[in-house]
């Protein structure tokens, strides 16, 4: 009988240790190669005649674990995701990780977290406007989400969707945006700035207002 409890207690904390374990393999490792990841999902998505949906994000972000958890605990968006992409995560650290692998989307960099690229199999970017909306995805309505994934990966979605386009109509009527857009065109006017800063700063103000709206529709 001592034994028996024994064996018992022991399988018991085999079992506990095994699902800490699973429940703690990150969403995001950081000891994986990036670009090896996602050089497969580009490959799996063109023999699939699908798109790539490439998160850059960290498990210290609250918006980046709030949208995979979304996309894997909605039943009809893993659907969707399922269906008509091939999904990676990449890890970004602090914004200091993997800035490379954004830039092969042209993309200039990670400024907020996540940073969500929908690539074609053959690796261009599709979204490379709308990529650094998703600051705010931990709030994002699953319909709100849906919406734009169906937009880009060619779905049909049968819910009641926040467009996108409302976002940017939002974004556009809030005064510190205007503010933002003003400055910009001034610095740029004057010189200040190079054409590739204001399109990196341009990119910044929009993905930063949007997030912002997003938050507010979820």
């Amino acid at each position: 009988m001592t034994r028996l409890i024994l064996n018992a207690s022991v399988a018991l904390v085999l079992f506990l240790s095994g699902a800490a374990t699973a429940q703690d393999a990150p969403l995001y490792p950081e000891d994986v190669d990036a670009s090896a990841v996602i050089d497969a999902a580009l490959a799996q998505a063109r023999d699939e005649g699908k798109q790539a949906l490439i998160v850059f994000g960290g498990d210290w972000c609250h918006d980046s674990v709030g949208l995979a958890e979304t996309l894997e605990d909605n039943d009809r968006l893993a659907s969707l995701v399922r269906e008509h992409y091939v999904l990676a995560r990449v890890d970004v650290g602090h914004r200091h990780r993997n800035q490379d692998q954004l830039h092969r989307f042209g993309l200039e960099g990670t400024f907020g977290t996540p940073t969500v690229v929908i690539a074609s199999g053959e690796g261009y970017a599709l979204n490379g406007m709308t990529a650094h909306d998703w600051r705010t995805a931990y709030n994002a309505a699953p319909s709100d989400i849906a919406a734009y994934l169906s937009h880009y990966g060619g779905a049909d979605w049968d819910g009641s969707p926040v467009a996108s386009a409302d976002l940017g109509a939002i974004a556009e009527s809030w005064p510190p945006y205007q503010a933002a857009v003003a400055e910009l065109t001034r610095r740029m006017e004057a010189g200040e700035l190079g054409p590739d800063d204001g399109v990196a700063y341009s990119a910044f103000i929009n993905g930063m207002a949007r997030s912002i709206a997003r938050y507010g529709m979820g």
